[in-house]
């Protein structure tokens, strides 16, 4: 089994990311509703992210 890894990582708008992975797989995700906790609070400034 070997391990999977981000190829390509591209911002799409707001807190969305396209990732495409070295198994083929790709898709968009959302990253907004993960941004929670002191840690992330910079991060919840789009200028930021």
């Amino acid at each position: 089994m070997s391990l999977i890894t981000v190829t390509q990582a591209v911002y799409q708008e707001d807190y969305k990311i396209f990732l495409q992975f070295n198994n083929g797989l790709s898709g968009v995700v959302d990253l907004e509703k993960y941004l929670d906790g002191e840690v992330f609070q910079p991060l919840k400034h789009k200028e930021f992210f």
